[in-house]
């Protein structure tokens, strides 16, 4: 290359590169040239912001790019699931260069696709973290979790728990398990899915064991509940309740 850029670009000045691109001669070729080579991060950061860049260039750069380089590479806006796909197919044939830190940063993508999801958490079950932040997390990694939630975090377990993903059957194990964890059954038993039949039976058993105090805390937190059947049943056994028993309702 003996282009104005690229005499430019081959100049020990890193002003006089970065000048290189700012000419009206800077070619897509020029970009892969600086993350191809050692180029300093401020020169790569510059070419990076250059309006030639789109998901093609990306994916010619995440091939070319330095572990390093490729931090701030993801970043870009035009990085698609595509491109992020590209990204996981080199980290995984690359075997010789240690990638963790950069899949660290890859699982936290809003957009990673499922497939990408599925097999970092599969070697990285601990990147969960990143994972819970993707826009679409995959239903099978929200099932594993569920179904070992003992050997996660608990704020990862309860995230997902509050989540519209989590399954009706889990809302109701945790709660007929509320003894195991009370706060993960507290948590439960203000989800919107909470099926009706659970609400009642919470209600049924706090009136029996009315010393249980787990059973009336979970009672009380019921009342949170955002389903309009679950308001209405509560509020019919309110007025149930001070008819039948009239001296308890006036304490209650």
């Amino acid at each position: 290359m003996n282009d104005d850029v690229s005499l430019l670009l081959n100049h020990p000045d890193s002003l006089e590169q970065a000048m290189a691109l700012k000419l009206s001669g800077l070619a897509r070729h020029h970009i892969v040239h600086i993350f191809k080579n050692k180029f300093d991060t401020s020169i790569k950061q510059q070419a990076l912001a250059s309006k030639l860049i789109d998901k093609w260039l990306l994916i010619d750069l995440i091939d070319v790019s330095t572990p390093a380089d490729l931090f701030f590479v993801m970043d870009h806006s035009q990085m698609d699931a595509e491109c992020l796909m590209f990204l996981w197919n080199r980290i995984t044939t690359d075997t010789k260069t240690n990638y963790y830190p950069l899949i660290q940063k890859l699982a936290y993508k809003k957009d990673l696709p499922e497939s990408v999801q599925k097999s970092v958490f599969q070697l990285y079950p601990e990147c969960i973290h990143g994972l819970m932040k993707n826009n679409n997390l995959s239903l099978d990694i929200i099932a594993e979790v569920l179904d070992n939630y003992k050997a996660f975090p608990k704020s990862i377990v309860y995230s997902i728990v509050q989540s519209p993903m989590v399954s009706v059957e889990f809302l109701t194990k945790a709660i007929k398990n509320y003894k195991d964890d009370l706060e993960l059954a507290m948590i439960a038993i203000k989800h919107s899915s909470l099926p009706e039949a659970v609400a009642k039976d919470i209600v049924k058993h706090s009136q029996i064991d009315v010393n249980n105090q787990e059973l009336q805390a979970l009672k009380v937190a019921l009342t949170s509940n955002p389903s309009k059947d679950i308001q209405e049943y509560l509020q019919f056994e309110t007025k149930l309740n001070a008819f039948t028993h009239p001296q308890s309702a006036q304490t209650n």
